[in-house]
């Protein structure tokens, strides 16, 4: 074990390390220790430890240092002891501990260089200079502060409370929160928890599975992810529940791939009605409305209310029951409490058969809410269709119920079969905008010169379009004037028309205008160009979408029959 050499020495043999990890020096309190050395002396000498030149360099008592040099002292008492860096930093830190006027942030430097430098555990740390282990972890912590947070905190223009609840978020949000709050000359920062909470979110609010390791390859499941805080029981030792997400970019992707996973299963299954949790129609509710999905909004109260979510009865825990009733409950004996709690549990019980029945009973349907508040959410919801059908869902008159869910699930799937064709253009659509090859100045193939006949022909005014009929004797029923086109011989087009016309087929026969194969002879033309230029992509197209359909139609079918059997 090293040993100490106790000895007076010159003061202007004793040099300032860079080591100490105390910046800041209250002036006043240095005058004040100068005062006490003019008449009492050094009463504890100065730790030092010998380097180059015969020399030695400062451990511990700079601000002693500094008092004997304004008294103009010529010699000072020291302890000498030979020192590695990381054991002149643990001593330095232990001292400064001991001391006043220490900051936060010179704190929080100092153990993270033991950290750093020694390799040391925030146990370790704890142990050596006998500070809890919450309070050694959150001021290593403190060290991920950004460096403006950190200046703020040395100039104590920021508290150590704000700097805890700051340094366990990214270092782009703490930037951003930094611009956003407007924090750059200010005299003192202020950023209270409603302010700060909009940089973080409740897991307690997510519409996904927090144990789904597959919404995120790089962060995997919310439990047990670093930037949970029910995660560090350390920083946050009083944290109930299932915790704060402090990366919000991660919870708004997880939740948006949740969503658009789930929206796509919600669409195709027959039982699933979608729904917006808005009192109007949104511009995100019309969007989606726009791709064929039906889309149940819930209004307003009264009789634009079209539905109400259900929640599931669930008991409160005693501790819970007792807390809310304490008020009602002060007046009883132990034995009149106990009765009102099994009171209470069987009220629970009552309520939970009757949700039950109503589930079966099919008073309570299943819903997805595609928007609105908690979109991407599975809910019950019942459906609020006037004062007689609500009479019927409560008396739970099984047929009546059972017809209406068989009406809905034949007409949803009647609409469904309709947006196939639809689903099946825009692809074919989309795969000739997307194939850069296909517009282009070479021949045009008799199906496209059909299409540029069309074309010119929808440009026409209504009186040209009558003489044009008259002389080609084209009828212009539902597929007649295609059929007739592909009669005719090809004409040979100048290259120059060509391009114009594999634009105009492109833009013209967009299904997004209506253009549908089945009511439209543009959308036939779409159908036949895609089937001749991409016919690997059409058959996959026409495969993939059929398959879809197929297995929609057998659980259709099995639900219906599922529902006759209940009659």
């Amino acid at each position: 074990m090293k040993t100490a050499i106790q000895k007076t020495i010159a003061l202007a043999l004793i040099v300032v390390g860079k080591l100490n990890p105390r910046k800041d020096f209250d002036e006043e309190s240095i005058k004040e220790l100068h005062e006490s050395i003019k008449e009492n002396g050094i009463l504890q000498p100065l730790l030092v430890r010998p380097i180059e030149g015969g020399k030695y360099e400062l451990v511990c008592g700079e601000r002693r240092l500094r008092a004997s040099k304004l008294a103009e002292l010529k010699e000072v008492p020291v302890m000498i002891k030979e020192l590695t860096d990381d054991e002149a930093i643990e001593a330095m830190i232990i001292e400064n501990l001991q001391r006043k006027g220490v900051s936060d942030m010179e704190e929080a430097e100092a153990f993270g260089r033991l950290v750093k430098y020694k390799g040391k555990t925030i146990q370790d740390i704890a142990l050596t200079v006998g500070k809890p282990l919450k309070f050694v972890a959150t001021r290593i912590k403190l060290n991920e502060l950004i460096p403006e947070f950190k200046k703020a905190l040395l100039e104590k223009k920021m508290d150590v409370e704000l700097g805890l609840r700051l340094c366990v978020l990214t270092t782009a949000t703490q930037k951003l929160i930094w611009k956003e709050e407007d924090c750059e000359g200010d005299d003192e920062i202020n950023i209270n928890s409603y302010r700060l909470n909009q940089y973080t979110s409740n897991l307690e609010s997510a519409t996904f599975d927090l144990e789904d390791k597959t919404l995120s390859k790089v962060n995997g499941s919310c439990l047990g992810c670093i930037h949970n805080t029910a995660s560090n029981t350390l920083l946050f030792p009083d944290e109930k529940g299932v915790g704060m997400c402090q990366l919000a970019k991660c919870f708004v992707e997880k939740s948006k791939k949740h969503y658009e996973n789930e929206l796509k299963k919600a669409i195709e299954d027959p039982e699933v009605i979608l729904v917006a949790a808005e009192h109007e129609e949104s511009n995100e509710t019309k969007a989606l409305k726009k791709t064929g999905a039906e889309v149940l909004v819930k209004g307003y109260e009264g009789s634009k209310k079209t539905f109400d979510v259900v929640e599931v009865p669930v008991a409160m825990t005693r501790e819970d029951w007792d807390d809310e009733n304490e008020h009602e409950n002060e007046d009883l004996s132990p034995k009149e409490i106990d009765k009102a709690w099994e009171t209470y549990l069987k009220e629970i019980d009552k309520e939970k058969n009757e949700h039950e029945e109503n589930i079966k009973n099919l008073v309570y349907k299943k819903a997805f809410i595609a928007t609105g508040n908690g979109q991407g959410k599975y809910v019950l919801i019942k459906l609020l269709k006037g004062e007689k059908n609500a009479k019927e869902a409560v008396q739970g008159n099984m047929a009546v119920n059972l017809k209406a869910e068989i009406a809905r699930i034949e007409g949803n799937e009647k609409r469904k079969k309709e947006l196939d064709n639809e689903k099946v253009q825009i692809e074919y659509h989309v795969a000739l905008q997307k194939n850069k090859g296909y517009i282009s100045d070479k021949a045009l193939t008799k199906t496209e010169l059909i299409g540029q006949v069309m074309f010119l022909y929808s440009m026409l005014g209504y009186l040209e379009q009558k003489e044009f009929d008259k002389v080609t004797k084209y009828k212009h029923d539902k597929n007649c004037f295609y059929v007739e086109l592909s009669k005719e011989s090809p004409s040979v087009l100048a290259k120059n028309i060509n391009r114009l016309t594999r634009m105009l087929i492109v833009d013209k026969c967009s299904p997004f205008k209506g253009q549908r194969s089945d009511n439209s002879h543009f959308g036939m033309l779409l159908q036949e160009v895609a089937k001749e230029s991409l016919p690997i992509q059409f058959k996959k197209i026409n495969e993939e979408q059929k398959a879809i359909c197929e297995q929609r139609e057998i659980r259709v079918k099995e639900r219906i029959d599922k529902l006759k059997k209940q009659k």
